[in-house]
């Protein structure tokens, strides 16, 4: 067995939490994006209906 200095297995921790911290950030990114472009669609579909008057 080998011997891991507690310094490096702190920082080998700190950077995990990071990297799963920095996962839930872009997932969270990616569903506003999302969100945003359905509203989108959303509003379009209501100017369509208006502009056809397909109410």
């Amino acid at each position: 067995m080998g011997f891991i200095p507690e310094e490096r297995l702190a920082s080998y921790h700190r950077l995990t939490e990071e990297l799963v911290f920095q996962t839930k950030k872009a997932e969270i990114g990616l569903k506003r994006l999302e969100k945003e472009k359905f509203k989108q669609i959303a509003v379009d579909i209501k100017k369509y209906k208006k502009f056809t008057g397909k109410l």
